[in-house]
């Protein structure tokens, strides 16, 4: 870069003022010749005039030498003979070197003599000195601008450069701690929920055994002593065996709700259509006695547990026939594909959701409800929710109070998905319970 800097600051210094001195000298010459060209012309009607005597002459020839512009450079304009020895000449003060050109005196075609004119180069000269120091000053400026000032551009670069990167190395290095805090955090995390998920299905499977013989002897006692004690020690009998009964329902659902993670098997190939036939046999008696009607649309293969996605189905449309208002449950499932994942729905008729409670409705042991209106623990969207998150979808629902409900989830599609199922004709199908 700095050669090249030098190389173009030489030639701007150089060629410069040589290019002037050389065009003003040609312009000079040119300027010269033309004169000299004219001045011979005229001495050759001196010469025509008397061609004997006419090297006599020498006031004619003075009075057209010396007729020049006002305003005008200094010139020396001299006759010659044809041996080059001067008859007149008319001559300003002149200082060297100074620049010739002639031009011939013609009678009839014959060369008589000649007329010379010059003019000092000095001006010139000036002139290309101060263009050459003006050239030497761009030469200069030339220089910093191509080396001095890319030079200190790039050391400020330079210098930004290594602090950006002692910036990013700060940066990465802090990012590398938070990563490696995030992933102990995430460790930490993952072994917390097993042995929470291992500590809740043990005690809830070591609270089996004295809770069945809490309610076995309740009970007893309850038939055993019928009619033989008063009416309060009846009811509170009868109050210990209710709860009794539903702390062993409780502890069941909280034991299901751990085995989502501490029981669950490896992903396969599951036919939604199969696992959503098998959960409307499981609900066949509910079905039947709330003369629900369900249809779906054609459902596809997914990568899932079969297990676990036919209890997610099943405690939907369990929700569905089970939240109706009086009228006979109608309960709609589809599917659609949607990008990357798909993207199932679960329609009812029945009495809604308030949608301030669209989140509530799925932490564990949430009920909106009384026991007296609606049996249940509360645990049921709580598991579907685990089950959805488990096959790394999302679920949330979309209702009204009093218009019915929508509950939508998502299963990411995988390499063995299939598309949905077509009929003979090509179109999709819908099946009707």
């Amino acid at each position: 870069m700095t050669w090249i800097a030098v190389v173009i600051a030489a030639i701007v210094t150089i060629v410069l003022p040589l290019t002037y001195l050389l065009s003003a000298k040609f312009v000079l010459d040119a300027v010269l010749e033309t004169e000299a060209a004219i001045n011979a012309r005229i001495a050759a009607q001196v010469v025509r005039a008397n061609p004997t005597l006419w090297r006599f002459q020498t006031a004619k020839l003075e009075e057209f030498l010396t007729r020049r512009p006002r305003r005008r450079d200094a010139e020396i304009r001299r006759v010659v003979d044809l041996d080059g020895k001067t008859i007149t000449e008319s001559a300003d003060a002149i200082t060297p070197p100074i620049a010739w050109s002639s031009a011939d005196i013609m009678d009839s075609g014959v060369k008589v003599g000649q007329i010379r004119i010059g003019r000092s180069m000095a001006p010139l000269l000036l002139r290309t000195a101060a263009i050459g120091l003006f050239a030497a000053l761009l030469g200069v400026a030339t220089f910093f601008v191509l080396r001095v000032l890319p030079l200190r551009a790039l050391r400020r670069a330079r210098a930004e450069n290594d602090n950006l990167i002692e910036e990013l190395k700060l940066r990465e290095s802090e990012l590398t701690r938070a990563n490696q805090g995030l992933r102990q955090r995430e460790a930490d995390l993952t072994t917390s929920n097993a042995e929470l998920e291992q500590f809740a299905y043990v005690a809830s499977h070591d609270l089996q055994e004295p809770l069945r013989m809490i309610t076995s002897y309740t009970t007893l006692l309850a038939k055993r002593y019928k009619g033989k004690l008063d009416q309060d020690a009846e009811e509170f009998i009868g109050f210990a065996v209710d709860g009794a009964k539903r702390m062993q329902g409780l502890i069941q659902d909280l034991l299901t709700y751990s085995r989502v993670g501490s029981k669950a098997k490896e992903f396969t190939t599951v036919d939604c259509e199969s696992v959503l036939s098998t959960a409307l046999n499981s609900l066949a008696l509910a079905i039947a006695e709330s003369g629900a009607q369900i249809e779906h649309d054609p459902l596809p293969k997914v990568r899932g547990d079969a297990g676990q996605l036919g209890q997610l189905f099943q405690n939907l449309l369990g929700n569905a026939i089970k939240y109706r208002n009086g009228k006979a449950p109608e309960v709609h499932v589809s599917c659609a594909r949607q990008a990357e994942q798909w993207v199932f729905s679960v329609t009812d008729n029945g009495i809604g959701i308030d949608p301030q409670y669209a989140e509530k409705v799925f932490a564990i042991f949430q009920r909106l409800h009384t026991r007296d209106e609606y049996e249940g623990s509360g645990i049921g969207l709580a598991v579907c929710k685990k089950i959805v998150e488990r096959h790394g979808g999302k679920i949330w629902l979309e209702s009204e109070l009093g218009k019915g409900a929508t509950f939508f989830f998502t299963v990411p599609r995988g390499l063995g998905d299939d598309a949905l199922p077509k009929t003979q004709h090509g179109s999709e199908e819908r099946v009707e319970v």
